[in-house]
């Protein structure tokens, strides 16, 4: 393929790469900031939070806990409120977190918005990678433009 083009021109083709991905990175850090809390975010940050603190993993046995506890480690230093009662379960979880850090809820969000920008540039990364090595640069380049800008990761990433 063309991976190993030593050709002058060559040098473009990783520049795109990397503006695609600077890109992608500028507007998801743009929408973190700008977007409201999902409906999911509302339920699995708090949820993450108390994974990660209690070791309690029987709230939701539906979703995966490790995204949620990655995000939740990411606003741990910020020290968030949340001591949720015995007897709350499932979406109270939410309204326990966003009543005990109402003062600084979406800033809390905002950073855990982070976690899921860095796995969805990751993924675009090891995709490209992938792309490269089966059939060159330039499908490196198509995999890495549709993996970060197709219409589902916009749409999805937070509503």
């Amino acid at each position: 393929g063309d991976a190993a083009d030593p050709s002058p021109g060559n040098w473009q083709r990783p520049l795109l790469a990397f503006g695609l991905l600077a890109l992608f990175a500028l507007q998801a850090a743009f929408a973190a900031h700008r977007d409201s809390v999902t409906v999911d975010e509302f339920l699995h940050l708090p949820l993450g939070l108390h994974a990660l603190r209690t070791g309690d993993l029987r709230q939701d046995p539906i979703n995966p806990h490790l995204p949620r506890m990655l995000a939740a480690a990411a606003i741990t230093p910020d020290a968030p409120d949340f001591d949720p009662p015995a007897d709350v379960a499932g979406w109270g979880y939410g309204y326990v977190f966003q009543e005990a850090n109402a003062a600084r809820y979406q800033q809390l969000f905002e950073h855990a918005r982070w976690v899921t920008i860095g796995w969805s540039l990751l993924a675009a990364l090891v995709a490209a990678a992938w792309a490269l090595e089966r059939s060159g640069s330039s499908a490196a380049l198509v995999v890495l433009g549709v993996r970060l800008f197709q219409r589902e990761t916009i749409l999805t990433r937070w509503k």
